[in-house]
């Protein structure tokens, strides 16, 4: 059989199959790009505001650490391009991969791809295929941004060459994520892998910036911004991200070739003989299956609230000597940092919940679950002790970030009440967690299809953390931040009776999900 045969039947299938998440991500990428855009322009629509914009935000270090160097600040694209920051250069790379890990390695380890080169399909047409579809889905994403940002008055030409840089970085990381789903054995090793990647690309680009080293090229986070297209586009930063996309996939080519199918050009560990005594109780089957992506988000929230806490004095000086920002955000200049570090330890630690519970649904989905079943343990008994390990990581998670924050602002403001505010921010925070964790242990207890939907809590809360006034939501949009009931910490008062209810609403949730698995069948198995 000739290589890469069925490129065409495979690219049709993976539209058929895979439609909407081809679409749906970048379609709600480039809506938020666009939503940011329109945010920045009611706030700086002044060349006065942009100059103060550009004075206080861009000579900020702790701006620079987390979103990188700015430039043409002294423009609404500019300012926009900064204010998508950060989180454009974690959301991009996360989609990215896991929509490549998505058309290649899960057909793959589901068995799919196994029926597929049984006829006339070669192997190396899945990635070819693949990078081909992540081309097309990435040009929606371009589209959009750039329809939508000149419909906001935004220059046309500066508009295309921010959303050419910005699908160009995703593409990029897309065909990173072609290769991660080479290198490992499994889609969740091979998401894994890309997005560990992806942070340290980013880590490396705060390193660099903030200590302003010329080495920008190190990282692809720096790539983007080095563009700069909304005064004098500069072509290498873009070119050094295609090639990154079709070096990806080239390389993924290759590695498909030369592996056999259901492996990965990293061999998998072999594990012992012999289970241990911790295996034999469902919440140590459940810390085994999952402590590296536990350990992972433990480890990421700590280091994210460590360089806020750090960074305290300066966000405090930097929002306070911008009125437009610090009435944007609704708050006092010195509480910003630690609102922001309570926020991000929030989600980490639902996203470290979220892990374990949903694990649950792939260990149903590969009859792994019914087998478990048919011995000692019941499903009450195995179901129990999954979701509390769930629970008691999402706790930890938090907990621990919350006292390193504190720590942190203690040491760069010599001020030990912090260490209490912090600690009591984070407790108060707990039930809004554990009440987003809950609600994926309902999902996959009533219908394990739908686990995926739970991501839709941290995600959103993040959103309206981070960019609510800046996107002027409403405050019903607000409300449904589990987080936003509890109140603005700190420098608020908690609102004890919305602690009590979602603290409540997790029990609720887990224990009605535990009901409705022991009242159906299961998938398989």
């Amino acid at each position: 059989m000739r290589a890469g045969s069925g490129v065409w039947a495979l690219l049709r299938m993976q539209w058929r199959t895979t439609w909407l998440w081809l679409l749906l991500s970048p379609a709600l990428l480039a809506a938020l790009v666009v939503a940011i855009a329109s945010g920045v322009k009611d706030l700086y629509g002044e060349e006065t505001e942009r100059m103060i914009y550009a004075e206080t935000m861009g000579a900020s270090p702790a701006q620079i650490t987390m979103n990188g160097r700015g430039y043409d600040l002294n423009v609404l694209g500019g300012i926009a391009a900064y204010e998508v920051g950060f989180m454009g250069q974690l959301l991009l790379p996360l989609v990215g991969v896991l929509l490549a890990v998505r058309l290649t390695r899960a057909p793959e380890s589901n068995g799919v791809l196994d029926l597929l080169t049984s006829t006339r399909v070669h192997r190396t047409a899945v990635p070819a295929a693949a990078f081909m579809s992540l081309v097309i889905s990435w040009a929606v994403f371009k589209l959009g941004c750039w329809a939508g940002l000149v419909m906001l008055g935004y220059p046309a030409t500066g508009s295309a060459g921010y959303s050419l840089a910005m699908a160009g970085f995703g593409l990029a990381w897309s065909g990173v994520g072609l290769l991660t789903a080479q290198v490992a054995s499994t889609p969740r090793a091979a998401n894994g892998l890309g997005l560990l990647l992806a942070l340290a690309g980013y880590l490396t680009r705060m390193i660099v910036d903030s200590q302003d080293w010329p080495g920008v090229w190190i990282s692809p986070m720096s790539w983007v911004v080095e563009v700069r297209p909304w005064n004098d586009l500069r072509w290498p930063p873009l070119l050094s991200l295609s090639l990154l996309a079709a070096g990806g996939a080239a390389a993924a080519i290759l590695g498909t070739a030369n592996r056999d199918l259901g492996s990965g050009l990293l061999p998998a560990r072999l594990g012992r003989p012999g289970a241990g005594p911790l295996l034999s109780r469902p919440a140590g089957l459940a810390w085994r299956s999952t402590r590296g992506a536990v350990l992972g988000w433990l480890l990421g929230s700590v280091i994210w609230v460590a360089l806020l806490g750090l960074m305290t004095d300066d966000f405090t000086s930097t929002i306070a000597a911008n009125p437009n920002l610090l009435a944007a955000l609704g708050g006092r200049a010195d509480d910003l940092a630690p609102q922001i570090g309570l926020l991000l330890a929030s989600v980490m630690a639902t996203a470290a919940g979220l892990t374990v519970t949903l694990r649950i649904a792939s260990e149903e989905s590969r009859a792994r679950l019914g087998l478990l079943l048919s011995g000692r343990i019941n499903r009450w008994g195995w179901w129990l002790g999954w979701n509390g390990l769930a629970l008691f990581v999402t706790a930890l998670v938090l907990m621990l970030s919350a006292a390193t924050l504190g720590i942190c602002q203690w040491w760069a403001t010599g001020d030990p009440a912090a260490l209490g505010d912090d600690l009591a921010a984070g407790f108060a925070f707990l039930a809004p967690a554990l009440a987003m964790v809950g609600f994926g242990s309902l999902l996959i207890g009533v219908a394990p299809q739908l686990g995926f939907l739970s991501w839709g809590f941290p995600i959103w809360t993040l959103v309206v953390g981070m960019l609510a006034e800046i996107l002027q939501l409403p405050g019903w949009a607000r409300r449904f931040s589990p987080l936003d009931w509890v109140g603005n910490l700190p420098g608020e008062t908690a609102d004890g009776a919305a602690v009590l209810l979602l603290a409540t609403s997790a029990a609720v949730a887990v224990l009605t999900g535990g009901y409705a698995l022991d009242r159906r069948d299961l998938l398989r198995g």
